[in-house]
């Protein structure tokens, strides 16, 4: 099940409104775009992690963020947003939020649809907040009052060309226009031609969770306008490096063992991936040329059984990726062993950490047989 978080972005008023409102027409001109946000009660931590890196975003009302100048790139970019949001007008109450409608004169030229958006966590809160209205009249009453032809068939089987009004519901009730992130031309394809590749292995990420890792560390370098140098030198199956270079930047990689390595390559050349090297290399001892020339990093830690059974060579791959890389650099680093390990000793300044709730392991997900936390390091 899923739920929505909401990032808040203030937007200069000059023209932001008539750009956020389309073909709606209203009296009270949004200056404001809102972010709705897919939840993954496991992935919160990462997500919100993703968005006060990549948005300049900080809680503001439960699950809804104010982000800052990085907020619109985010609509389309993260893998965590949903929809973005030009709210109109709010009310305490199903009825005042018509009545807040009527006053706001709200019109629309072509055919439009309403959705019903919470903004909590269904999964921990419920599916309803307030039992004392149906979303089914609120949608009839706010048809009787907006002008314009309200698509006869519903949200979920309106066309795309229709307009489409979302009312978000939190210890309020908004109503404005939703607006569509598309993460670029075409990522439903590439995410679907992802998820059929040709090599897979149990524990390997999710494409949306990759993408929020991504995301991070490209975002942390000190110049975050060159397209990306990201080096993984635990490549696996490679969805780090096919994450990376959907946004543009030049990918390398290694894993010490040779099948995932001739498998990451397969798997990029699947996706039409350009990468520069992908090696066999073990990232506790050997040599990682590639390293040199990044400008980030990614490094999915092995876990379970095995690590458990060999202590400490996990502090000597982060010694070793660290000794490669070159100062300030960062690192995404996901790990389910990261508790009381010396940092700095091994060559890291933590910046920031989000934890990732365990989960049962299945193929081709990102599951962990223990707690994980993705930390945003930074090479001393």
């Amino acid at each position: 099940m899923r739920s929505k978080i909401v990032l808040s972005l203030l937007l200069l008023p000059c023209c932001a409104g008539a750009l956020l409102l389309g073909a709606v027409r209203c009296s009270t001109v949004p200056t404001v775009l809102d972010l709705v946000l897919q939840e993954r009660q496991r992935y919160e931590q990462l997500f919100g992690l993703e968005l006060a890196v990549c948005a300049g975003a900080t809680p503001h009302d439960g699950l809804l963020w104010r982000g800052g100048a990085g907020a619109e790139t985010a609509l389309d970019r993260c893998s965590s947003v949903r929809r973005g949001f030009a709210q109109i007008c709010e009310a305490s109450t199903a009825a005042g939020l018509v009545e807040a409608v009527r006053q706001a004169g709200v019109a629309c030229e072509t055919p439009w649809t309403v959705e019903h958006v919470p903004l909590w966590s269904t999964l921990r809160a419920g599916a309803r907040r307030d039992d004392h209205w149906r979303f089914s009249g609120l949608a009839l009453a706010l048809a009787q009052t907006v002008a314009g032809p309200p698509a006869l068939l519903g949200a979920s089987a309106a066309p795309d060309s229709c307009v489409r009004f979302g009312v978000l519901e939190s210890e309020t009730l908004r109503f404005g226009v939703l607006r569509k992130g598309v993460r670029g031309a075409g990522a439903a394809d590439r995410d679907a031609h992802w998820a059929a590749r040709p090599f897979k292995f149990s524990g390997a990420l999710d494409a949306e969770v990759s993408r929020a890792i991504v995301n991070i560390v490209v975002d942390s370098r000190s110049d975050a306008t060159p397209p990306p140098r990201l080096f993984d030198p635990c490549c696996g199956s490679g969805t780090n490096l096919w994450a990376a270079a959907c946004r543009g930047g030049s990918v390398a990689g290694s894993d010490r063992d040779a099948a995932k390595a001739d498998g990451c390559r397969r798997n990029l050349e699947h996706a039409g991936v350009a990468f520069d090297d992908i090696g066999v290399r073990d990232a506790s001892r050997d040599a990682l040329p590639a390293a040199s020339d990044a400008d980030c990093a990614v490094l999915n830690l092995p876990w379970g059984e095995k690590v458990r059974q060999t202590h400490g060579e996990n502090d000597r791959i982060l010694a070793n990726v660290a000794a490669h890389l070159r100062s300030g650099t960062p690192v995404a680093c996901l790990a389910t062993d990261g508790g009381g390990r010396d940092w700095g000793r091994l060559g890291y300044e933590v910046e920031r950490a989000a934890d990732v709730t365990p989960g049962t392991t299945k193929r081709g997900k990102a599951s962990f047989d223990g707690a994980a936390t993705c930390y945003l390091l930074r090479v001393r």
